[in-house]
């Protein structure tokens, strides 16, 4: 995610990963050191989950500027496979 998030910055992407284990702040900050994420790292995304209806994790979920969901993706996925989506969408 952080490299689709380097990849298409310039074109007003912004990526977001929401924890939505309930796990404590440091152990966020422990996990995205260690997979060395530079994203931004909701720590608890309770709330985001139910207002996008988010079935569980993890799930990729492409909004517009006006808040809509348009496209979603459930489970894990390649980087090509989420950037390509990205690159279509972005269009």
């Amino acid at each position: 995610m952080t490299r689709l998030a380097k990849n298409h910055q310039n074109k007003g992407l912004a990526v977001l990963a929401v924890n939505l284990a309930g796990d404590s702040p440091e152990t966020i900050r422990r996990f995205a050191r260690k997979k060395k994420l530079s994203h931004t790292l909701l720590m608890d995304g309770r709330d985001v989950a139910k207002k996008y209806q988010i079935p569980g994790a993890p799930t990729t979920l492409w909004i517009d500027r006006e808040g809509i969901v348009v496209d979603t993706e459930i489970g894990f996925h390649s980087g090509k496979s989420l950037d390509e989506k990205t690159q279509k969408l972005i269009q």
